[in-house]
């Protein structure tokens, strides 16, 4: 095409008039077929899982008497279902949720429970651990750690969403023999997991008019008398411990 052919159709297009319909038809497909954005989160549903967890918080003085989650029948070591609920009325409860059997953190805060279990049973109250490890796993951590006291398999969550606490936390509620929550600890991150034990003692003291716990902090060489050796731990198939070099993060945990 030659430079005036070309020049003569751009003058020939530019008087044509503007074509609406062609433009009312683009601005009808937009409007009925929109462009729907995806949040930044993949979608909604996480908003969803922190709203119900807020909804589920536990706090001191909340009363757990009619939270259907605490009388649900959950796995447990032995072989045994067992309930929250059913462990109150007599007496109080320590309900102390871990992150992961085996780990070191949590074999000191077990065994630390179970060499104050004397002292517990002396201010009427029982205790109970409670993780998302399976009812074989925690069979296998009670049996080495010689736990007299039962522990709870949530392989799903549903106790630490009742509770409104995040996955792999560890925190410690109190509770009254009337299902009245009168304590929750839950320590900065890479604290010290004795405390749990302390501060659960001082609540049920506090409640009994009883004296203070200020010797507990010398009886973690006890503890780690009474406990099993890393030897013994390494022969208990699936349970991490101090010695296993798959676990970091001890502190953590």
């Amino acid at each position: 095409m030659h430079a005036s052919q070309l020049q003569a159709r751009c003058l020939l297009q530019m008087s044509l008039p503007k074509r609406p319909l062609q433009c009312h038809m683009v601005m009808q497909t937009r409007s009925v077929f929109p462009i729907r954005k995806q949040p930044r989160d993949g979608g909604q549903r996480s908003g969803l899982i922190l709203t119900r967890a807020a909804a589920g918080s536990v706090k001191e003085g909340t009363s757990l008497k009619d939270n259907a989650a605490f009388k649900a029948a959950v796995p447990g070591s032995e072989g045994k279902k067992l309930s929250l609920d059913s462990l109150i009325g007599k007496e109080a409860l320590v309900a102390f949720f871990f992150p992961k059997a085996g780990t070191s953190g949590c074999t000191v805060e077990a065994a630390q429970f179970r060499e104050h279990q004397k002292e517990f049973d002396g201010l009427g109250a029982k205790i109970v651990g409670i993780s998302g490890d399976s009812p074989k796993d925690l069979d296998m951590f009670q049996q080495a750690q010689r736990l007299t006291y039962p522990l709870l398999a949530d392989e799903l969550g549903e106790l630490r969403k009742a509770f409104g606490i995040e996955p792999m936390t560890r925190v410690t509620f109190v509770m009254d023999k009337e299902g009245k929550v009168i304590m929750v600890y839950q320590g900065p991150k890479g604290s010290d997991p004795k405390e749990h034990i302390k501060k659960s003692l001082a609540a049920l003291k506090s409640q009994s008019g009883g004296g203070d716990n200020s010797g507990l902090a010398n009886d973690a060489s006890k503890a780690g008398q009474n406990a099993p050796t890393a030897g013994d731990m390494n022969s208990l198939k699936n349970l991490p411990d101090e010695a296993n070099e798959s676990y970091t993060g001890a502190e953590t945990l």
